[in-house]
């Protein structure tokens, strides 16, 4: 029994390192999945960026090239106030022809600047001018402090987007700035193209509230999903996308905390990627969010409880088998060391169990006492009621000698009609007890019996034979009685 229990949690530790490694494959193939789809976002909104990077290059090229803008924004900045008014109008004048043609290509901004980072001109909002942009606008500052073209996400006072920010020159002298940014929309748009997906566009609400003029603020929208986000909503999704947002709002907000990428699928099998959005100073303020039908993790989860059902199986199969194969083999080692007529322990057991008992005995110096039972006039029972009748009595005899001793005794057939006892740390005052009461209480026949005590030095068969010699003399005084070794004091 014990090697079964042994092998079946053997089998279920196998069993559970297995499944431990198929679920940990499982969550690994998620995740690198996941990091791909991520990185594959990413990769795709850094290439429109480039491209329209270039596309701003050449249009603001172009812009002023055909305009007089870089001479308006040189006299505007030492001109008075007055002066100023009359180039900016000047300069919106000659420039929004071409604005109103970049617009139509996805451009939501052209943007002048002075080298104080002063708004000088919105084309988009003409009638807002004159607030000093260098606190928030990360891509101004930069462009006229250093004199080179900056690009990249900002937050700005009316609306958000890509931003290619150009330095101005007049006769090598730095003058001023211009920027054409392209709205989240566009970023959007060109994505749905090249991908099935739905999107959606969300700020950081912090950074908005800090950076937008307060009458724009209508330009964002609060979302459902999340208190910390406000929507873009020139770039606001269809209901249906807000409402599955909605559904994994707590999901979301545990997951906005670090400001960085993440995705999760829904149980509709869709992918939601939220892809972190940093602005020039490294700093996440936004997230571009795309959805998408995706099998991928039903056919993952599919193939692990598919493998988690094999394995299952197999170790159902190897338990049962094992378990048969163990099973049998106890039987059989059983069976070797039991006597097939009384079910008791035979000669060859029982010898390796007292040999085992008598190297304690010599280590420990603990007491052993050794008893031989033999039934009194059996063979004149075998000759008289038959050789059935003879095994039944000591079929019987032995259960019934099985009943009076400890579980820890030694108990087996020594050969014939004889039975041998042996009494783990008993003395032979107290083996001779157990005798007696063996004796007395035994049924239907009567039982000659024969002790002795374990020496230190002693070997099995000098124990026995002292055993063997009292229970002859046990014989000799007229059966049914108790004697003790030849060495001791005989007691009936």
């Amino acid at each position: 029994m014990k090697a079964r229990l042994a092998a079946i949690g053997l089998w279920f530790a196998v069993y559970a390192g297995v499944v431990i490694l198929l679920i940990t494959d499982y969550h690994s193939d998620r995740t690198r999945y996941i990091e791909q789809q991520l990185s594959h976002v990413a990769d795709q909104i850094e290439s429109i960026v480039v491209d329209f990077g270039a596309f701003a290059e050449f249009s603001i090229a172009s812009l002023v090239e055909t305009t007089p803008a870089v001479e308006v924004i040189s006299a505007a900045g030492d001109a008075s106030e007055a002066e100023r008014n009359r180039l900016r109008t000047e300069l919106y004048r000659q420039v929004v022809d071409q604005y109103r043609r970049m617009v139509r290509f996805g451009f939501r901004q052209v943007h002048f600047h002075l080298p104080d980072t002063t708004s000088f001109l919105r084309m988009h909002r003409p009638e807002r001018y004159g607030d000093r942009l260098g606190a928030v606008r990360s891509t101004v500052r930069r462009a006229n402090e250093e004199s080179r073209p900056v690009r990249g996400f900002e937050e700005g006072r009316i609306f958000n987007g890509f931003r290619f920010v150009f330095p101005l020159r007049d006769d090598g002298r730095h003058v001023g700035t211009v920027e054409a940014s392209f709205s989240m929309a566009a970023v959007v748009e060109t994505l749905a193209r090249i991908e099935r997906a739905r999107f959606a566009f969300v700020m950081e609400r912090s950074v908005v509230e800090s950076t937008v003029f307060e009458d724009e603020l209508d330009n964002y929208a609060p979302v459902g999903f999340s208190d910390e986000l406000y929507i873009d909503r020139s770039v606001y999704p269809d209901p249906e996308l807000v409402d599955l947002l909605t559904m994994h709002a707590a999901e979301i907000a545990e997951s906005i905390v670090d400001g960085e990428s993440f995705a999760f699928f829904t149980d509709r099998r869709e992918l939601v990627r939220f892809h972190s959005i940093q602005n020039i100073d490294d700093r996440h303020v936004a997230y571009m969010i795309a959805v998408a039908p995706d099998e991928t993790h039903n056919d993952q989860l599919s193939q692990l409880l598919l493998f988690l059902a094999i394995v299952t199986i197999a170790l159902v199969i190897v338990q049962v088998l094992t378990w048969l194969v163990l099973r049998d083999r106890e039987v059989l080692i059983r069976m070797a060391g039991t006597d097939q007529l009384t079910g008791i322990m035979n000669r060859h057991s029982f010898s390796e169990e007292i040999t085992r008992e008598l190297e304690r005995v010599r280590r420990h110096e603990a007491p052993l006492s050794l008893m031989i039972a033999d039934v009194d006039h059996f063979k004149a029972f075998n000759d008289m009621y038959g050789h059935n009748a003879g095994d039944q009595v000591l079929r019987d005899t032995a259960g019934e000698i099985q009943g009076m001793i400890r579980s820890g005794d030694l108990f087996a057939r020594w050969g014939g009609e004889e039975f041998i006892l042996a009494f783990p740390d008993v003395s032979i005052e107290g083996a001779w007890r157990a005798a007696e009461k063996i004796r007395q209480d035994v049924t239907h026949v009567s039982v000659s019996i024969g002790l002795s005590e374990a020496r230190a030095d002693d070997s099995l068969e000098r124990l026995v034979g002292r055993a063997d010699e009292a229970l002859y003399r046990a014989k000799a005084e007229g059966r049914n009685r108790t004697v003790r070794e030849s060495t001791r004091e005989q007691e009936e």
